[in-house]
């Protein structure tokens, strides 16, 4: 029974969420806030999820914990794919050639040096 409660809940929600892009009608901007405010409810819907499962250990029901553990992979997989899917469709910028090979730091540059001097170093020590 629990376990109908929680999978009409989600899907009550996630046809919610659908409906409010089907309404933005191409406004990215609203589009963008619907799918963030779907992946912040995936994830608190999840740490319910798991805290359901962690009573029903509590409790010592077997049946309620081992359907509550499949629920529980159920949605973190389900929220793995969204983040997936939003990080794919929103990619970050993208440095140029020359920003991206250079080190960022100053303990990044020194750790590019070599550790031992070169043969020149050493002969011109000598000389």
């Amino acid at each position: 029974m629990l376990l109908m409660v929680e999978v009409a809940v989600f899907l009550w929600v996630e046809f919610g969420y659908g409906m409010e892009v089907w309404a933005a009608q191409n406004d990215q901007a609203r589009i963008q806030e619907a799918e963030l405010e779907q992946l912040t409810w995936m994830g608190h819907f999840l740490i319910v999820v798991i805290v359901v499962a962690g009573l029903a250990i509590v409790c010592r029901a077997p049946g309620t914990l081992l359907s509550q553990l499949l629920a529980t992979g159920a949605v973190a997989v389900l929220l793995v794919l969204a983040q997936h899917s939003h990080d794919r469709s929103h990619p970050g910028p993208r440095l140029p050639r020359a920003q991206a090979a250079r080190p960022a730091t100053a303990a990044a540059e020194r750790a590019t040096e070599p550790l031992l001097p070169s043969v020149d170093a050493l002969s011109r020590l000598a000389a």
